[in-house]
């Protein structure tokens, strides 16, 4: 079908309906189908648009920079009906056109991904916040034990200091069957 060899930049510009910049058009589908082979049109047609009653049939290619995105059909029931200059007006437009698309295709993609990363950094910001109080918890613990244990030492000291009598301290030993 035409409509794939344009939305595949397929065009062979020595046949009359591929002008120039790679648009398909033809002022009378009856006389295109009937003298072109398959080959010709480079693909098989489903003669959708003749079928359905139309002669002049324009595809215009509408390009994002560098590729295809899209086509601008124009179908009309009688013949002859586009011209030269018709075509070339509308390869403009479809090169405007092209190029919008792409932008606005652009500017949605950064949309999605500044989404995205939005709600990344919220999640990390949460997850950090959660981290941080864990650590602050831990830290007020240590801090805390770290009082008791001094205070101890200080108790101790205080007793062993001021006793009159010695300290001992005993620790049992244990052979392999247990014994002291």
């Amino acid at each position: 079908y035409m409509c794939g060899n344009g939305l595949c930049g397929r065009e062979n510009h020595e046949l009359p309906f591929f002008p120039e910049k790679g648009s398909f058009w033809t002022n009378s589908t009856s006389d295109l189908l009937a003298s072109t082979t398959e080959k010709d049109r480079q693909t098989r047609t489903r003669n959708r648009c003749n079928g359905e009653g139309y002669e002049s049939v324009a595809l215009i290619p509408l390009r994002g920079s560098d590729h295809i995105i899209g086509l601008l059909q124009l179908n009309d029931s009688r013949k002859n009906k586009i011209t030269t200059d018709m075509i070339f007006f509308l390869e403009k437009i479809g090169a405007s056109v092209g190029v919008s698309l792409k932008r606005k295709q652009a500017a949605e993609e950064i949309h999605k991904s500044k989404n995205k990363l939005e709600q990344k950094v919220m999640e990390r910001t949460s997850q950090l916040s959660k981290a941080n109080k864990l650590i602050k918890r831990e830290i007020g613990e240590h801090i805390q034990l770290g009082k008791k244990i001094r205070k101890s030492e200080r108790h101790f000291r205080s007793l062993i200091s001021k006793m009159g009598n010695g300290f001992t301290l005993n620790e049992i030993i244990f052979d392999q069957n247990q014994k002291p």
